[in-house]
């Protein structure tokens, strides 16, 4: 279990870290030709011979011309600001660790992952690929794959994979494959897969806030249901025996509009109660009404 204190902690390390993170990397370096520059380290090297090494090359690996030696010390003093946030964040605790890989993943911060993935996780990234691909290799072709075994596998196989001198914990490892997962899903989601999702994340909040049963979280499942598969509610109605009516008229932007004539005969409704019903939606703000007949065509 978390404590507060300590997740306040790691959120602002967490924090710290990501603003000294994108600030290196936004800095106009070329950060392989100053490793080339700077050289081998030797016990024979001083403090102030390595001060001067490091001053040269990142002059020498700047890509753009012009910089002074104030400014190479200003980045010096930058980077060795962010290996002390990285050694600070390698110390943060596998439950607060879990704890910020949930709130990442419930945020869709794909950049936040990344840095979390790469940065934070006590595992090795290439070992666990190899273990994943011998497992797929060992796996008996043209068989059904159970969710819940795979992803137990997937957890033990991380957790047999730390870096050295860590130790990854079945919960921990849990809790970073989801997000290894999460984070594949949003670097090659489509657009439509994209919309989609948030759809359903904005669902669910509507119906964490007001309910199931509430009109607005109804409609926002709705949506998102028809993004996905557009003919999943008509086919529904269809088999309910209920069949709308084609539009008679559609908005400047392509929306399909029904009378409400139409709309009671389909669902066998007195129009008036129906109205009554169409304009509480409304008053929730969902919109169902459209009386301005001067954005509007009749559809033949």
């Amino acid at each position: 279990m978390t404590d507060t204190t300590t997740m306040t902690d790691t959120r602002d390390t967490f924090a710290s870290l990501r603003n000294l993170t994108a600030a290196r990397d936004s800095l106009p370096m070329d950060w392989g030709r100053f490793n080339a520059l700077f050289g081998e380290v030797t016990d024979a090297d001083s403090l102030q011979d390595l001060e001067a090494r490091a001053v040269a090359a990142t002059i020498g690996a700047c890509t753009r011309p012009g910089m002074t030696e104030e400014q190479a010390r200003t980045v010096g003093d930058l980077c060795a600001m962010l290996a002390d946030a990285e050694a600070e964040a390698a110390d943060i605790p596998a439950d607060d660790l879990c704890a910020l890989l949930g709130e990442l993943v419930a945020a869709d911060d794909l950049p936040g992952l990344e840095l979390a993935l790469f940065k934070l996780t006590p595992h090795d990234g290439f070992a666990y690929v190899e273990k994943l691909r011998a497992l797929a290799d060992a796996a008996e072709p043209n068989t059904p794959c159970d969710p819940e075994a795979v992803r137990a596998e997937k957890v033990r196989a991380l957790a047999d994979c730390p870096k050295p001198g860590r130790v990854i914990g079945l919960e921990l490892a849990g809790v970073v494959v989801d997000a290894v997962e999460h984070w594949h899903r949003l670097k090659t989601d489509t657009p439509k897969q994209k919309a989609v999702r948030e759809a359903f994340k904005a669902a669910r909040a509507l119906i964490d806030r007001h309910g199931e049963e509430d009109p607005r979280a109804f409609a926002a499942i709705v949506h998102a249901v028809n993004l996905q598969n557009p003919a999943f509610i008509d086919e529904k109605l269809k088999e309910s025996g209920i069949h709308l009516p084609k539009p008679d008229r559609c908005t400047d932007d392509g929306v399909p509009l029904y009378s409400l004539d139409a709309v009671a005969a389909a669902l066998d409704a007195d129009p008036e109660e129906l109205l009554v019903k169409a304009r509480e939606l409304e008053a929730h703000g969902l919109g169902v009404l459209h009386a301005d007949t001067a954005t509007t065509h009749t559809l033949q």
